[in-house]
C-alpha cells in the first residue's frame, strides 16, 4: 500500500511540473489568441472578403495561409467564416489555404508549442503554412 502511494505522489508531483511549465505559455497565448479576436477578426474578414479574382494567385494564397495561422478561430469557427466568405465569392482555393492553416495552428497553439522548444515551434510555423499553400494549391 505504501508503495502505491509513493508512486501516486511521483506522478502528481510530475503534473505539477508539468503544470508550471506550461502554464505561462497557455495563459500568454489565451491573451493573445483573446486580443486577436477582439480586435482583429473583423479587419482579417474584411481583407479576405477583398479576394474576388478567381485566377491563381500565390500572393493571395500566401496571405490567406498567413490569415489563417493569425486567425484564433477554431475549426467550428472557421468552417461558418468560410461559408460567409464563400458566398463573398472568395475563390475556393483561397478558403481551403485558410482552412488548412487556421485548423493547423492558431496564435494559442503557436504560443504553447514554444514551451517545447523554439525550434519544433518553428517547425510547427513553417509546416502549417506549407499546408495551407499546399491545400490552396491542391484545391485550384
Amino acid at each position: 500500500m505504501t508503495k502505491l502511494l509513493y508512486e501516486l505522489q511521483i506522478l502528481l508531483d510530475l503534473i505539477v511540473v508539468q503544470c508550471k511549465q506550461i502554464l505561462p505559455y497557455w495563459l500568454g497565448g489565451t491573451l493573445f489568441a483573446s486580443v486577436i479576436s477582439v480586435f482583429a477578426s473583423a479587419k482579417l474578414t474584411q481583407l479576405a472578403s477583398g479576394i474576388a479574382n478567381k485566377k491563381y494567385n500565390l500572393f493571395q494564397l500566401i496571405i490567406a495561409t498567413a490569415l489563417g495561422v493569425a486567425s484564433p478561430v477554431c475549426m467550428y469557427g472557421t468552417v461558418p467564416l468560410l461559408s460567409v466568405l464563400g458566398k463573398k465569392n472568395v475563390p475556393q482555393y483561397i478558403l481551403a489555404a485558410f482552412m488548412v492553416s487556421s485548423v493547423l495552428l492558431n496564435p494559442n497553439l503557436l504560443i504553447m508549442s514554444f514551451a517545447l522548444g523554439a525550434p519544433l515551434a518553428l517547425l510547427r510555423l513553417f509546416f502549417s503554412v506549407t499546408g495551407g499553400i499546399l491545400g490552396g494549391t491542391l484545391v485550384y
